[in-house]
């Protein structure tokens, strides 16, 4: 119970830590929420695990020196930011298909 308490604790604490002036911390959520946006735009949700598992894989072997609760801390908030970055790309999905039908020049190829 008291490794439990010590776990949680340390989770706040990283929490906190990463959204309190850490540079990297809110650099990577913008990141996580950009490419989720360039993912909705382009891609289907099934693309939405392999990319949450790469991430995740990629960020705990690039952390050196943290403890757990801030990698898990740090990748739960990176995948929440990714999946509101997907949900944004995919309700401007219309929006973005029509801009670029009306930036197109070329004749179309519609009978």
């Amino acid at each position: 119970m008291r490794a439990l308490q010590q776990f949680a604790a340390a989770v706040l604490a990283s929490i906190r830590k990463i959204g309190r002036g850490v540079g990297l911390g809110k650099m990577l959520i913008i990141l996580a929420c950009l490419v989720g946006v360039l993912i909705g735009l382009a891609l289907n949700v099934f693309v939405l695990l392999p990319v949450i598992l790469a991430g995740a894989a990629a960020y705990a072997c690039l952390a050196q020196g943290q403890w757990l609760g801030e990698i898990s801390a740090a990748i739960v908030i990176s995948t929440v930011s990714l999946q509101a970055g997907y949900f944004i790309g995919l309700t401007g999905r219309d929006m973005v298909a029509q801009l670029r039908a009306r930036l197109n020049v070329a004749q179309s190829r519609r009978i």
